[in-house]
């Protein structure tokens, strides 16, 4: 999970992007803090950075492969 001090450093946001579920290869449409829906790790990615497939994140045997969804968006 995503910790932070400041809360007066981010803004909720009822944004669809905080909704979808970006398969592994594919490339970010947001910069940020992308969390893995599979086993819960983070990973910070660049605005078009393909998010990491399953030799960059690689689960237990009889996991399924690596979905990621937006925690927090860079401005």
């Amino acid at each position: 999970m995503a910790v932070f001090k400041d809360p007066g450093l981010l803004l909720q946001s009822n944004h669809a992007a905080f909704d979808a579920v970006v398969l592994p290869g594919k490339p970010s449409a947001w910069a940020g803090i992308y969390r893995c829906t599979v086993c819960q790790r983070e990973v910070l990615v660049q605005l078009g950075e393909a998010l990491p497939d399953e030799s960059q994140h690689p689960h237990a045997p009889g996991q399924p492969a690596p979905r990621w969804q937006l925690v927090v968006a860079a401005n």
